[in-house]
């Protein structure tokens, strides 16, 4: 499941106010337990730093990059300089990026994740039922002061035990950072995250469209034409900058 929005707008409810929580389910069929499993995840977080965005997704993926370049995982803390995580991921080096740094690292700080039927539990032959977690328990950011030399000290950012716990456990792969960084649309970036999670070797990859819909987070309408429409652009520049998908327009189904 997405963690946040798929735009860099707050989501906001029918009166303008602001909303403290979004929700993601699809109903999946599970293989090792030969049931259709309702899956769901709310994410909740405070007014104060709002959701994970498209920027935030991107932060997640370049401290995934970085925790396996320092440590190859080996310690829930990772120290970085600032300006090397901004090459990392293709950001320019300059005060609006070490802005959006610093949000990003108090939304993913701030924001919890309540998942039901779809977090792998540690002898990974079931789901929980209901299990929540945050992201990232602490963090530094280290800056330097106006009229003064370059400080030495790093930032760091230190992942919550059960996130560091699952990633020690291997369930997260190892992905091209180059070409997740090298596309331009929110979207994009999260399908190919998705699919290259699922696609393996050259067979085909075949998920409903409406469950497809919902692990991409654009489940707000179940109007086939329409999802299919919100794709379009997406998959276009898979095709275009990876050569990843295929699709079949003639299909309710989505295919590699």
């Amino acid at each position: 499941f997405p963690i946040g929005t798929l735009t860099y707008q707050q989501p906001t409810s029918a009166d303008g106010g602001r909303v403290d929580e979004l929700v993601f389910q699809v109903d999946s069929f599970e293989e090792q337990v030969g049931l259709v499993v309702p899956k769901k995840l709310t994410t909740r977080t405070s007014s104060r730093y709002g959701f994970p965005t498209p920027k935030e997704e991107e932060l997640l993926v370049g401290l995934m990059l970085f925790a396996r370049l320092k440590n190859n995982f080996m310690t829930p803390r990772i120290h970085f300089r600032n300006s090397e995580l901004l090459k990392a991921m293709g950001w320019p080096d300059n005060g609006r990026s070490r802005r959006q740094l610093r949000q990003g690292l108090d939304r993913l700080s701030g924001v919890k994740l309540k998942y039901e039927n779809s977090w792998n539990a540690q002898d990974g032959k079931r789901y929980e039922k209901e299990f929540e977690t945050g992201i990232l328990d602490s963090y530094q950011l280290t800056t330097t002061a106006s009229g003064m030399s370059g400080s030495r000290e790093l930032s760091w950012i230190q992942w919550s035990a059960e996130v560091f716990a699952d990633i020690q456990q291997g369930n997260v792969k190892e992905l091209n950072t180059q070409e997740f960084f090298g596309l331009t649309l929110p979207l994009a970036r999260r399908l190919y995250r998705f699919l290259d999670k699922h696609l393996k070797s050259n067979q085909p990859f075949e998920m409903n469209l409406l469950t497809f819909a919902g692990h991409l987070g654009i489940s707000e309408t179940s109007h086939i034409g329409k999802i299919k429409e919100r794709l379009r652009k997406p998959i276009a520049e898979l095709e275009a900058k990876t050569g990843l998908v295929e699709a079949s327009e003639n299909s309710e189904r989505y295919h590699r």
